[in-house]
């Protein structure tokens, strides 16, 4: 079979896309194998912001790699500045305009999104959550459903994906008394 010049690629569904520079910029070169194929299929499951629900078991299957393999990329891609992590999302991160070679951060990683934390922090954070009232813990999931919602363009978001970024939004407000995502 030979190449049609006359074809155009015309996806019957939404598709992701993967910024010509991972390779013209040196990306790809700076990325181990299990690196580079999370990368890519990160690139690909994501919606226009970037962001993919897909659960770190579910990219181990799909990439054939273990998931102790996947959470060792995860990190090394946040550290290199490709992606953002809160909890099970990841947000894959726009190239820089004007750079050959890989960012990499010395004074840790962007938070588009959120920084991920530690689990001992997750679990202090959730049992937090827990113990709010019902109306604060109701607030919070009004702020999470509303922004998830304005993420996934109107398709309706997981209870457990509103859940958690609520709980996300209370570790981020810390010690501060009023609710601020």
């Amino acid at each position: 079979m030979s190449i049609d010049h006359t074809f155009v690629r015309r996806p019957r569904h939404g598709y992701g896309w993967v910024d010509h520079r991972v390779v013209s910029g040196g990306h790809l070169l700076h990325l181990n194998q299990a690196e580079a194929a999370l990368y890519l299929l990160l690139c690909v499951v994501a919606n226009r912001h970037g962001i993919s629900w897909y659960h770190p078991r579910t990219l181990a299957r799909l990439i054939k790699h273990s998931p102790r393999a996947i959470e060792i990329a995860l990190q090394h891609l946040q550290q290199k500045a490709l992606i953002a992590r809160m909890d099970r999302l990841v947000q894959v991160l726009d190239l820089p305009e004007n750079e050959v070679s890989p960012r990499v951060l010395t004074s840790g990683p962007p938070q588009p999104v959120a920084a991920a934390e530690s689990s001992d922090t997750c679990i202090e954070i959730r049992a937090q959550f827990e113990s709010l009232d019902a109306a604060d813990r109701e607030e919070l999931q009004v702020q999470a459903r509303q922004e998830l919602n304005r993420l996934l363009n109107g398709r309706s978001p997981s209870e457990k994906s509103i859940e958690d970024l609520a709980i996300s939004y209370l570790g981020r407000r810390g010690s501060r008394d009023r609710i601020d995502p």
